[in-house]
C-alpha cells in the first residue's frame, strides 16, 4: 500500500498493549559511566540547542505528519501510538537532516525543548511499506524511551571526548573530567551505544511483528534500494558476510570504536531473537 495515498493498511501489524521496555531489553545490559563534571551541562546545553534546530527543520523543510497532511502515514503513526500510551512525538519528513551522513534514507530522533521529534527521510516514505516503516519508527520511539538523565549525560560526555581528541586537546581530559579513565569510559560509552540500537532494533520488530520486513528495513537504509534489500535471501546474506567480518583483522578495532553494530550482528541479533522463542513470548505478552 502507497503510504502518500489517502489509505494505510495496518491489519497486518500486531495488536500489542503496554509494552515493558525494561523486561524487553534486559538481555542486553548497558553499564553506567558515572561520570559528572560542571563541563558537561555546557555540552548537554549546546545539545539541547541543537535538538531545536532540528525540530525547525521539521517545520521550515519538512511536512507534519498530520491527518489533514499526510492522512494514510498519520493513520499509521497513530495506529503504533495509540497501542502502547506512548507520548506521540511531532514526526516530519524530510529530505535533509542537516547533518554529515544522513540523508532522505535515514531517520532520526531527538528530544526537543518543546516535544520529542523524529524525522523521516522521504525516501524511507515514498518507498518502505506498512511494516518496514512501523519497524523504523519502533526503532526511533525506542531512542527516545531510552534518552533518560544518565544517558543524556554520557553522550555528553562522549561529545567532550571527540571533541577534544579530534582538536589534539585530549590532554585536557585529566583536568576536565578528573578522575576518570577517559579512554575506559569512551569505549564504554561506545559499547553502550551499540547495545541501543540492539535494544531499538528490539523494539521495532515488536512494533512490526515481522523478522523479514524488520531486517529488510535495515538493509534498505544502508544499501539506500528498497529493491535490493527486499531481493537478498537474509539467511545467505548473514551466510555470506558473517564470517568474512569475523575473519577481519580491522573489523575488530573498527567496530568498538562505531556507535552502531555492524549490520549483520545486528539482523542476526534479531534473528537469535526470534528463533529463541523470546520474540514470540513477548508478542503475546503484550498481546490486546
Amino acid at each position: 500500500m502507497d503510504l502518500l495515498s489517502n489509505h494505510a493498511s495496518i491489519d497486518q501489524l500486531p495488536k500489542l498493549g503496554s509494552i515493558d521496555v525494561n523486561r524487553l531489553w534486559e538481555s542486553i545490559p548497558m553499564l553506567p559511566i558515572n561520570c559528572n563534571s560542571p563541563m558537561l551541562d555546557r555540552y548537554m546545553e549546546r545539545h539541547d540547542a541543537w535538538t531545536e534546530k532540528i525540530r525547525l527543520m521539521g517545520l521550515d523543510g519538512g511536512l507534519l505528519v498530520d491527518f489533514r497532511v499526510l492522512p494514510a502515514l498519520d493513520k499509521l503513526v497513530q495506529y503504533l501510538y495509540s497501542q502502547s500510551g506512548w507520548t506521540r512525538p511531532e514526526i516530519y519528513v524530510v529530505s535533509d537532516m542537516g547533518r554529515k551522513g544522513i540523508d532522505s534514507w535515514s531517520a532520526v530522533s531527538v528530544v526537543s525543548d518543546k516535544r520529542p521529534v523524529i524525522l523521516l527521510g522521504t525516501q524511507l516514505v515514498e518507498l518502505l511499506n506498512e511494516s518496514e516503516l512501523a519497524f523504523i519508527i519502533g526503532h526511533e520511539t525506542a531512542h527516545l524511551i531510552g534518552y533518560n538523565n544518565d544517558w543524556r549525560k554520557d553522550m555528553s560526555l562522549s561529545f567532550l571526548i571527540r571533541e577534544l581528541v579530534e582538536t589534539n586537546r585530549h590532554t585536557e581530559l585529566h583536568h576536565i573530567v578528573p578522575g576518570i579513565q577517559w579512554q575506559t569510559a569512551y569505549l564504554q560509552i561506545m559499547a553502550n551505544c551499540r547495545a541501543m540500537e540492539m535494544r531499538c532494533d528490539r523494539l521495532g520488530l515488536l512494533l512490526c511483528g515481522d523478522f523479514n520486513a524488520a531486517s529488510r528495513s535495515l538493509l534498505a537504509v544502508t544499501l539506500k534500494s528498497e529493491k535490493l534489500a527486499r531481493s537478498v535471501d537474509l539467511h545467505s546474506y548473514l551466510a555470506v558476510q558473517e564470517p568474512l567480518l569475523a575473519t577481519s583483522p580491522v573489523a575488530g578495532p573498527i567496530s568498538v570504536n562505531a556507535g552502531h553494530p555492524f549490520l549483520p550482528f545486528r539482523i542476526k541479533s534479531l534473528l537469535e531473537f526470534v528463533q529463541s522463542g523470546s520474540f514470540n513470548q513477548f508478542s503475546r505478552m503484550y498481546m490486546r
